[in-house]
């Protein structure tokens, strides 16, 4: 008779705080790889893009310690573990901070959300966890890792792009997501950490390699303000959409045409797309065909809805993060608020979705 496995109880507080250790200690990693100009390129086999040595010790370090501190959590990771058993683990779980992030502030700004979290119950209201949402059972949940999002921009210098993400599904929704610039936008030399979720909201902090840990305990987490929820654009607002700079298609180009008036930004990465709409430098994030996986997505996702914002694929089916399957996201449309993805969808209009479909 095969034993029964006994699943784990995780405090929300702790695993967040977990997650950006994890994450920011990924980010150094990466600038180190950087830094020593050796980066170990290599085309992955099922040509999906290329591989560096630090995509593969990054997924050794936080497989290696999720692992170790929750034995009985699924983890789904970009690299094939075939590819990283080799490398070693640098971080060590006893030297991880589980009390970085206190419940008490998680619960605060949970109880604060209540009354915007009803403003957007006809998009989320079957996903929101009743107050307090301060513990999760491994039995449902999947950590879904991308260790090195951006790896084309990483190899070609465009480093604000590179993001770690790492991203909570629990029942196939997303719930938590933490995302890592290792070079954020604003200084390279800092790294930037976004953490988010529909329950707790989103937020932020800068990362300094050069800090001491008793610095980086000290940190304090700077609360987003979420878009409105009521805030509603023109029918000819010109909409500032982003979308991919390494995988631009004639297909991509032809769909976007169609949501004129719009100013398209190609940026790199999906995390870095998704971060552009939660912090208001884009209104959108459009990507009609195959390419996204759920890695790119899960912790992405949490943030967009830390802001109120709105994810559907294209063809307009919620996001939904299950371990069965080919783990494919059919297209992308991210918006600020549910107003902005309904104006995208209106200038689509039905032909664009029926031609579409064909093609998923």
């Amino acid at each position: 008779m095969e034993s029964q496995i006994s699943h784990q109880d995780i405090k929300v507080a702790e695993f967040i705080s977990v997650c950006i250790y994890l994450a920011e200690e990924s980010g150094k990693i990466i600038r180190d790889v950087w830094k020593s100009g050796v980066l170990g390129k290599q085309e992955k086999s099922d040509d999906n893009g290329p591989v560096t040595i630090a995509d593969l010790r990054v997924q050794k370090n936080i497989n290696e310690n999720l692992h170790k501190l929750y034995p009985t959590l699924a983890i789904e990771g970009e690299e094939d573990q075939s590819t990283y058993e080799k490398y070693e683990a640098s971080i060590k779980p006893e030297d991880i901070p589980l009390d970085f992030v206190k419940q008490d502030q998680l619960d605060q700004t949970h109880a604060n959300r209540i009354s915007y979290l009803e403003t957007l119950k006809d998009i989320y209201g079957s996903e929101t966890n009743s107050f307090p949402f301060n513990s999760f059972n491994t039995e449902k949940a999947v950590v879904w890792i991308d260790p090195l999002d951006g790896t084309s921009d990483f190899v070609k210098g465009n480093l604000s792009a590179v993001t770690v993400l790492i991203g909570l599904s629990i029942d196939g929704i997303s719930k938590i997501g933490i995302v890592h610039h290792p070079f954020s936008l604003e200084n390279s030399e800092l790294g930037k950490t976004t953490i988010g979720s529909l329950e707790h909201g989103c937020f932020q902090m800068f990362y300094d390699e050069k800090q001491t840990r008793e610095q980086h305990i000290q940190r304090t987490l700077s609360p987003i303000i979420p878009f409105p929820s009521d805030e509603q654009p023109a029918e000819d607002h010109k909409l500032k959409v982003a979308t991919s700079i390494s995988h631009f298609s004639n297909q991509i180009k032809e769909s976007l045409d169609l949501c004129q008036p719009l100013e398209v930004s190609r940026i790199g990465g999906a995390g870095n797309k998704c971060c552009s709409v939660a912090l208001g430098l884009v209104d959108s994030y459009i990507y009609p065909q195959f390419g996204l996986k759920y890695w790119d997505l899960c912790a992405s996702e949490s943030i967009i809805k830390g802001m109120g914002g709105h994810s559907t694929n294209i063809l307009l089916e919620r996001l939904s993060y299950h371990r069965t399957g080919d783990k494919q996201i059919k297209g992308l449309i991210i918006a600020k608020n549910p107003n902005y993805h309904r104006l995208i969808v209106n200038r689509f209009q039905t032909t664009f979705f029926q031609n579409v479909r064909k093609l998923f």
